[in-house]
């Protein structure tokens, strides 16, 4: 059974924090900070490394089907 995790990231510029958020808004494209469950920051990151949950890659894909 796959494990459902939740990861906290935070936008570097502007300091916006999303839980399992990667579509990021226009000033959040590129470079986030991973947040840990206390809310300290652990790592910086690019938005492209991490994975997107198997909901969220359906829903662009049918996005993109339906245009």
């Amino acid at each position: 059974m796959e494990k459902n995790e939740t990861v906290i990231t935070e936008c570097f510029k502007c300091g916006t924090r999303y839980e399992n958020h990667f579509s990021a808004s226009p000033c959040c494209k590129s470079i986030v900070i991973k947040v840990d469950k206390n809310g300290t920051r652990t790592t910086i990151t690019f938005l492209s490394t991490l994975s997107k949950s198997h909901s969220q890659s359906e829903e662009k894909e049918a996005m993109v089907n339906a245009v």
